[in-house]
């Protein structure tokens, strides 16, 4: 049975997709394993190779890194791509990219070759990131929170993963093999979401989706264009000025708070080491504001962000000329904790606010000025760690994320939220 009513009545359609969605949820966990595995941890680790046997400069490797965040205005043009073609084969397209880029890296000899794979990289991710949400929004209401939590945890286990096992094959193949490596791990994941988008389109929710898409045509109007027009700009400018100021915060801070630790006297090792610890912290606080945001008013989660935020900067404050690895490690916990909740929580705000209709719009635009945002924080991180003391530069980063939290307290009202197509005790 396919029709949306026998499925909302049916318990074993019901049974089905519940357990579909969490399959989903899995399936965009392990992209972003590889995304972030590949896209950043990955590439990182064979650049240090490949810029040694080039010769390249520091400046120059480091210019590959920020050449990812280039692409970022190709966010803005997602819901066009995703309304014609839809997320799922954008996240393909995107895994696509990724996959070529690793597959022809190996026989680059020029700088300028390597630097427009990075260019072809950082389109791949935004795809990638754009399409996610967008997928997660279709199959979860309730749960949608929680749902979109675990899957950016993969970020982080892409990391943990990704990091290690690309240093070992670098060292023991060589940075072109590792690049292979990269590859193929990603051919195994577009494989595994080309299967599953095949599998999805049958099911019976993913039909009736597309009847309601259907029906929502206006006069033959274009639709995204018709919900487009209904965005109230004086809600839609500070939440935008308040993700930018998110990246800028965020990415200052994972440049230049490593720097500070070894200033305070930690080696290059144990700040690099609290470095990751942070990204624990994150995983932990996408999971913490993804379960708090399904059970209770988003107000908490603001408020519980903002104390993991102010208590972590003041033990990091302390720590100067007094290094203490556990409190140290405790305090790169809360803050990364923070760091992850505000993710969750704005992405979640964002959905609420503007709907989910028009979510691939809004979270493109999201997705955008966070990134504008990180492009940004190494030209302001770096001059407000240049002009000022290390207490100063842990309350300028507090600053940055102000608006994020009075925002997300500060609401006016919450807008165009679809309601469940489904009875809310029968949905995820």
């Amino acid at each position: 049975m396919t029709d949306s009513e026998d499925f909302a009545e049916t318990p074993d359609l019901e049974s089905r997709y519940s357990y579909m969605g969490w399959r989903i949820v899995l399936a965009l966990f392990l992209v972003m394993a590889v995304l972030y595995g590949t896209a950043f941890y990955g590439f990182i680790i064979v650049m240090e190779s490949l810029a040694a046997v080039h010769g390249w400069s520091s400046s120059q490797s480091g210019s590959l890194v920020s050449a990812l965040w280039l692409m970022c205005p190709l966010a803005l043009a997602s819901a066009p791509i995703i309304n014609r073609v839809g997320a799922w084969r954008l996240l393909q397209i995107g895994l696509l990219l990724l996959t070529v880029a690793f597959l022809i890296l190996p026989i680059t000899t020029e700088f300028w070759q390597v630097y427009l794979l990075r260019l072809v990289t950082g389109a791949g991710k935004v795809f990638t990131l754009v399409a996610i949400p967008v997928i997660v929004a279709h199959w979860f209401s309730r749960r949608f929170s929680l749902a979109i939590a675990c899957a950016f945890c993969g970020g982080s286990f892409g990391g943990l993963v990704f990091a290690p096992a690309t240093e070992v094959t670098t060292f023991a193949f060589g940075w072109q093999f590792a690049s292979l490596a990269l590859a193929a791990a990603l051919l195994v994941v577009l494989a595994i979401i080309a299967v599953l988008e095949r599998y999805s389109t049958g099911h019976p929710h993913a039909q009736r989706l597309a009847r309601q898409i259907e029906a929502k045509s206006l006069d033959g109007r274009p639709i995204l264009r018709e919900q487009i027009s209904h965005i109230s700009l004086l809600v839609a400018t500070p939440m935008a000025i308040a993700v930018i100021f998110l990246g800028i915060g965020a990415i200052s801070y994972l440049i230049y708070v490593p720097k500070m630790l070894e200033a305070y006297g930690f080696s290059p090792t144990i700040a690099a080491t609290l470095l990751g610890i942070a990204g624990i912290g994150a995983a932990a606080g996408n999971l913490i504001a993804g379960w708090t945001l399904d059970q209770t008013k988003a107000n908490w989660t603001s408020i519980g962000a903002a104390i993991f935020i102010v208590v972590g900067l003041t033990v990091l404050n302390l720590l100067d000329g007094a290094p203490d690895f556990l409190l140290a490690t405790a305090a790169v916990l809360l803050v990364g904790s923070g760091m992850g909740a505000c993710e969750i929580l704005w992405l979640t705000l964002t959905k609420r606010q503007f709907g989910t209709d028009l979510f691939a719009v809004t979270y493109g635009g999201w997705s955008f000025f966070y990134q504008a945002g990180c492009v940004a924080a190494g030209t302001i991180g770096g001059a407000i760690s240049a002009t000022t003391t290390h207490s100063g530069f842990l309350v300028a980063i507090a600053l940055l994320w102000t608006p994020v939290i009075a925002l997300s307290l500060w609401r006016p009202g919450i807008r165009n939220e679809e309601r469940p197509a489904i009875p809310a005790t029968q949905t995820a």
